[in-house]
């Protein structure tokens, strides 16, 4: 069970306790107590989801800030004023909760540019920003990037619905998830992509040298290790093994960060361990062994990340959209152009040995967003019960050329 404090000074207090299971929908039970200076009208609106639980707390205008107190506990703290005034978005992950800002544009950076605030995950995504940035690609479409690497992923929604963030890189679960359920996020640009080639993945399902598991088959009602539960792993890894008529019924996912993941398996702790780059490379280092490739074996060419941004930045300042997404195109179009040039500034951008970057699986990059891709997805999501309904794939996406099929065919 995970614990969330949440205290609204004058208005509300509600204690949120999250319980969930591994894999499976967690329960949100809250108590609400209204303090009596609440003004007459004010009001404190809930709607439960399934995982991950997006907490709608709804009203008119907000200041909002967070303050971790132990890994166990958040304590999120809001200020309002006037009637009806506390408006928040608290999204709580498997990570714990984060809180949301007053949402705002970019401002221009010193040298013309106009500033992108950019929240996305450690590692390879930020690599391929910091690459872009580094060669001159943002600047030649007038914009400059304040990487945030601490706020990728399903940790970065909420601060870019608080106005926190300008756009966020995450998986198209997460992304797909959040506007489906309704925050009001779309999709701007593609992020990474399995390759074409069922042997060259940047994942792959890991199992130790002396382990009986020697194939897709034998992973049936074996503990994997995912870094997120309900995600992009659980959803690949089901799919690659339904697809080889693999009964998926009884494997038990466990939630273990990536870093912690090789140290698990290697304990016994987990039969198997899901991975992505650099991880797969040290895995394979340390005599782990592949027995599934989950993105290429669940669908070639398979998009696996994407760029957020809300309406209300898509609204008020198009033009800067645009040269975002303008500049992510042609970041991916020089890295597949060039990718032992990405491959040399890796060891400095990621702090990489330069033989592991040498070594390594790159993801694919293309310049358009893929809908059938994501189709796919969303249909996995539905089938897996991590939502009750279909998924409008085409009205979450804000690309003008996002076109039938993989992006850059």
């Amino acid at each position: 069970m995970t614990t969330f404090v949440c205290t609204a000074p004058r208005f509300f207090s509600a204690e949120c306790s999250l319980h969930r299971g591994n894999g499976l929908p967690g329960a949100l039970t809250v108590g609400i107590a209204t303090s009596p200076a609440a003004p007459a009208g004010a009001r404190f609106a809930i709607e439960e989801f399934r995982w991950p639980v997006f907490l709608a707390v709804s009203a008119a205008t907000y200041v909002a800030h967070t303050r971790a107190e132990s890994e166990g506990e958040k304590t999120m703290m809001f200020r309002a004023s006037g009637p009806a005034a506390l408006s928040v978005v608290l999204v709580a992950t498997l990570f714990g909760a984060t809180g949301c800002g007053v949402a705002a544009g970019g401002d221009s950076g010193t040298d013309g540019t106009n500033v992108v605030r950019v929240g996305e995950t450690d590692g390879m995504p930020a690599a391929f920003l910091r690459f872009g940035q580094e060669q001159g690609i943002f600047a030649d479409h007038g914009i400059q990037l304040e990487i945030d690497a601490s706020a990728g992923g399903a940790a970065a929604i909420p601060a870019l619905v608080g106005g926190n963030l300008d756009v966020a890189g995450s998986n198209v679960v997460s992304g797909m998830l959040a506007g489906h359920q309704g925050l009001p996020v779309r999709i701007i640009a593609p992020g990474t992509f399995a390759t074409d080639d069922p042997q060259r993945d940047f994942s792959a399902v890991l199992v130790s040298e002396d382990s009986g598991i020697e194939g897709p088959e034998d992973l049936a009602g074996a503990s994997i290790a995912v870094n997120t539960l309900q995600n992009i792993g659980d959803i690949s890894i089901v799919a690659a093994l339904e697809e080889q008529g693999v009964d998926t019924s009884d494997i038990q996912f466990t939630e273990i960060g990536f870093p912690q993941m090789l140290p698990a398996l290697h304990s016994g702790r987990v039969d198997a361990a899901w991975v992505i780059e650099p991880f797969l490379s040290i895995g394979a280092q340390q005599g782990l062994r592949p027995v599934l490739r989950p993105y290429t074996e669940a669908r070639e060419g398979l998009q696996v990340g994407c760029f957020l941004a809300t309406e209300e930045f898509l609204r008020e300042n198009g033009e800067k959209a645009e040269a975002f997404r303008a500049a992510i195109a042609d970041v991916a179009a020089f890295i597949t152009e060039h990718p032992e040039e990405f491959r040399a500034a890796l060891p400095e951008l990621e702090e990489m040995a330069p033989a592991l970057a040498e070594s390594m699986v790159l993801p694919a990059y293309h310049d358009r967003v893929d809908p059938e891709s994501l189709r796919f997805v969303a249909d996995r999501m539905l089938t897996s019960g991590f939502t009750d309904e279909e998924i409008d794939v085409d009205s979450l996406i804000a690309t003008p050329d996002a076109t039938p099929g993989r992006g850059d065919e």
